[in-house]
């Protein structure tokens, strides 16, 4: 192998030594300005079993990379997700925190059998909101990563809802351990399809029930000029 030029060994070294650290900050800075906050429940206790772990979530958001990072680093686990290969090579710093292109799935299994939780949007892409369905071939590349991690498989919802509030609420649910990803599938569509049910049934201005609150974002115009205005009182 041809080792790298002189510039290219510079932006590896920019990369990895200045611009790769920041992503966690930009990552909470914009959660923190762009969200109103963030809710999560779920279904067991501990949330992910212990041993190996594989996660299979929607993608319906913007958001949703943001969010599955911050959970599993709120939760303390290490992680490793698969990304689209064009967007990888556009934002290489991401392959610092755990992000292997998705073509290339070696490293995304050995991260998994050596500890990491893996993350796995089965779609492979950016989805309209709805129920999780799969063509043959992707379904069988997911379930295909289940046998080579030998890990359970955890389905993760993740809806981000602009409701009664100034801003977006995100909401993570994770569900219990199963063995086998259509089964975890199944599951992950009926937390979706309750997510949609209570943001039709519940008063808009309040959070959804049955979800603890993990992080508070950017408050709404109303109340901090509120609490202005009792200062010049």
């Amino acid at each position: 192998m041809t080792a790298p030029g002189p510039v290219a060994a510079f932006k590896r070294h920019i990369q990895t030594r200045w611009i790769a650290p920041l992503i966690p900050m930009v990552a909470r800075g914009s959660m923190r300005r762009g969200l109103a906050g963030v809710w999560w429940k779920g279904d067991e206790r501990p949330w992910l079993p212990d041993g190996r772990v594989l996660l299979i979530a929607n993608h319906h958001s913007w958001w949703d990379l943001y969010l599955v990072w911050w959970f599993t680093h709120r939760l303390e686990r290490p992680m490793v997700g698969l990304m689209n290969p064009e967007r990888l090579a556009s934002f290489p710093f991401f392959g610092h925190h755990g992000a292997v292109p998705a073509d290339q799935p070696r490293p995304f299994v050995r991260g998994v059998r050596a500890g990491a939780t893996g993350i796995v949007f089965p779609q492979a892409g950016l989805q309209a909101p709805g129920p999780v369905v799969l063509s043959p071939a992707q379904a069988e590349r997911t379930e295909r990563l289940v046998r080579l991690t030998q890990a359970a498989v955890v389905p993760l919802a993740i809806r981000v809802l602009l409701r009664g509030g100034q801003h977006p609420e995100a909401y993570l649910w994770a569900g219990p351990p199963f063995q086998q990803s259509n089964a975890a599938l199944e599951r992950l569509n009926a937390m979706l399809s309750s997510f949609e049910q209570s943001a039709a049934d519940v008063d808009p201005e309040q959070p959804l029930p049955g979800f603890d609150a993990a992080f508070q974002g950017r408050q709404p115009t109303h109340k901090t000029a509120g609490r202005l205005s009792r200062w010049w009182r």
